[in-house]
């Protein structure tokens, strides 16, 4: 990850309080996450995507009134880049498999196991960022135009097409560690 902390931030969505004052404190402590958004109404999911990015969700399988499938089904549906990790506590490997089917990342039992659960947020994180680099090289690299923050290269003065892809190259990598 790009600093220690996701670019975007995680997006937690549990109906148990517990859980979501919990998992923030274990993210900080063990992986030094921190930029989180935390939720406990599943309706509310869809508007919060689409006020803002997030690096991945984190969503709890059984809650009131909609059901993680149904929020699943909803975030692909509209996000399918989004990484999704279903968080749920009891082990059925039928909704497991329904839920990978859907389009889930991943699917884990809360157990006070915590590391897998961990492993499986962080490996999400990775994969989320380098899709999103990809997707910034592929646009900045491979386009024949020049930067698109020509501030940022105001003293530098050129006309080379070469210089000018450089410049292209340099904005889509700076993000990145």
């Amino acid at each position: 990850m790009s600093g220690g902390l996701p670019v975007n931030p995680v997006l937690l969505i549990d109906d148990d309080e517990g859980w979501l004052k919990s998992l923030p404190i274990l993210l900080k402590r063990k992986v030094g996450i921190t930029n989180l958004i935390t939720c406990n109404d599943p309706e509310a999911v869809m508007p919060i995507l689409a006020s803002r990015a997030v690096s991945i969700v984190l969503l709890d399988f059984t809650m009131p009134r909609m059901m993680g499938d149904q929020v699943l089904t909803n975030i692909k549906n509209e996000y399918p880049d989004i990484p999704v990790i279903l968080l749920t506590g009891s082990d059925q490997v039928d909704v497991a498999v329904r839920c990978m089917q859907r389009g889930a990342f991943d699917y884990f039992v809360k157990t006070y196991d915590t590391g897998r659960i961990l492993s499986g947020i962080l490996r999400a994180i990775r994969l989320h960022e380098v899709m999103h680099e990809n997707r910034l090289l592929n646009s900045g690299f491979l386009n024949d135009t020049g930067p698109q923050h020509g501030e940022a290269f105001a003293g530098l003065w050129t006309r080379s097409f070469r210089m000018l892809r450089i410049f292209r190259y340099l904005e889509a990598v700076a993000g990145s560690s």
